[in-house]
């Protein structure tokens, strides 16, 4: 009786401990042998192996779930990725190269259908969108690019670009009030709502069955359509975050009768990390009348702890650790990094 209480025991908290964490393994065909495959979030490093006779298994736990996560295969000098949309979930993928980034389809996730879904209906206009950038910038290496072909790509309403774009929003709302009841829709319309109408955005959750009103994005949706967004002349949005001490401090603590540089930024962006030589350099040439603050964006701990190693020790960093969904990010309607607000004293 002890040996089977023991086994029992042994058996739910070893299937408790497995739901926490992702597994995806399958088979990639048409890469190399050894190609290097990885699983990240926002650029942030999960798991990596390398293929064998085309088999691959990577591992890892997300904290937020679901969540957005890009496969990647780095084939020779060639990278192929494809988002993917899961949960601590046993998930398979089986794919070819030329499935990257739009064909690649998984089974075994709860959350995961939808993106193909939507991946499928994203298609043709990424791809036809590349096609006319593509065309444009060859024009313009040629110095053929005059205000005709301006007008013909981009004038309003029927240049090819702009009216590609406007078709494309307007069958995009279509898709996210036809499928708005899924995590994935709703983590879309939480990525895109600094380009939504508030009203479109309250129609939208007013739709939304109950359980999706627990999630993350639902809370981050809700923040943004209850925060006004600051123009110039308007007064700083108050916060609290944790220093590079862990101490939790409030924003308006860095407010002591000098102009304060707020920098939202991230370690797993290129343009972030190469802003820190020229905001060191502004700080130095400014030290006694401005302060620059940077707010990191992203929920990893170990991006935070490798981005504070890019500053001088007394650089103020500060973290909320709560990510792209948090009160922060959302209320100072932050769309990428770095982005930066300027705030006299």
């Amino acid at each position: 009786m002890t040996k089977l209480l023991t086994l029992i025991i042994l058996f739910v908290f070893t299937n408790l401990f497995a739901q926490k964490q992702f597994t995806i393994s399958g088979k990639l065909d048409g890469f190399d042998e050894n190609a290097l495959v990885k699983i990240s979030i926002n650029n942030a490093p999960i798991d990596s192996v390398v293929l064998v006779k085309g088999g691959y298994k990577l591992e890892g736990k997300l904290k937020e779930v679901p969540s957005s996560v890009y496969i990647t295969v780095k084939n020779g000098k060639d990278y192929h990725s494809a988002l993917l949309f899961i949960g601590n979930e046993k998930i398979t993928l089986n794919a070819t190269k030329k499935d990257f980034p739009y064909d690649v389809k998984t089974s075994g996730s709860e959350y995961d259908e939808m993106r193909y879904k939507y991946a499928q209906f994203d298609k043709d206009y990424t791809i036809k969108r590349r096609e006319f950038l593509t065309d444009m910038m060859s024009l313009r290496e040629q110095n053929k690019w005059n205000d005709s072909l301006q007008k013909a790509y981009w004038g309003k309403p029927y240049g090819k670009i702009t009216a590609l774009d406007n078709e494309f929003a307007k069958n995009s709302l279509q898709f996210y009030q036809d499928n708005i009841n899924s995590y994935y829709t709703l983590s879309l319309v939480n990525s895109y709502k600094t380009e939504l109408s508030k009203e479109v955005l309250i129609d939208l959750m007013n739709k939304l069955e109950s359980k999706y009103k627990k999630s993350a994005y639902y809370k981050s949706i809700m923040t943004d359509i209850n925060t006004e967004k600051l123009n110039i002349g308007d007064s700083y949005i108050d916060f609290m975050a944790y220093n590079q001490s862990n101490k939790k401090v409030n924003f308006s603590d860095y407010f002591k009768g000098k102009y304060v540089l707020l920098d939202f930024t991230t370690f797993y962006c290129g343009f972030s990390l190469e802003s820190i030589p020229v905001l060191d350099q502004i700080k130095t040439n400014n030290r006694d009348k401005l302060e620059i603050v940077s707010f990191y964006v992203d929920k990893e701990e170990i991006g935070y702890k490798n981005f504070l190693l890019k500053h001088a020790e007394d650089w103020i960093s500060l973290w909320d650790k709560e990510g792209r969904t948090g009160g922060t990010y959302t209320k100072y309607k932050i769309i990428g990094t770095p982005t930066f607000y300027l705030f006299n004293p």
